[in-house]
């Protein structure tokens, strides 16, 4: 439920050319409905409409549309294996909880991306789809990431939402 609310809020960002440019567990906030509300917009990149650059450079890096995909993966990651990013790179239990250490791409920190790859899998409890959607956030190859559009029109995510009672975005295309 809670990667669903926080997809539909990157969609919507998108679909108004708008990253949120520091997407991390420490910006997500329950409401007093259980919902989600996104924070820390500081770093939130207004991009071009109607041009065909999606992208704006931050401390030297690319941050684009791809690259709010992959901090959605990191945040998916998270949420299924309840330990940071960075534990998960480390092999390494949870001993704090939640709350990544590693930065979005472009973040000040200017930390390396995490690919799936670099990471302990997630539990073999999830479904192969979900395991395939979390390897496809995390590709370190962003033209395979999959756009916020796909996300949403995938099987799994759709199902999921249906089930969850999860109000379905309208999905536009470009």
């Amino acid at each position: 439920k809670y990667f669903l609310q926080i997809a539909a809020a990157v969609l919507n960002m998108n679909q108004n050319s708008i990253l949120h440019g520091s997407l991390q567990l420490q910006s997500i906030f329950l409401n007093s409905k259980d919902d989600v509300r996104l924070s820390n917009f500081g770093r939130a990149i207004r991009l071009t409409r109607g041009g065909t650059n999606r992208s704006r450079r931050k401390k030297g890096q690319a941050y684009n549309t791809k690259s709010e995909m992959l901090s959605l993966g990191y945040l998916l990651y998270e949420l299924c294996t309840l330990r940071s990013v960075q534990e998960g790179r480390m092999g390494c239990q949870s001993v704090g909880g939640l709350g990544s250490n590693v930065q979005p791409i472009g973040s000040s920190a200017g930390q390396a991306k995490v690919s799936y790859s670099d990471l302990t899998p997630i539990s073999h409890g999830y479904s192969p789809e979900l395991e395939t959607l979390v390897r496809d956030l995390l590709s370190g190859d962003p033209t395979q990431r999959p756009s916020i559009q796909e996300l949403w029109t995938s099987p799994l995510v759709r199902n999921k939402a249906l089930n969850s009672n999860v109000q379905m975005p309208k999905v536009f295309f470009p």
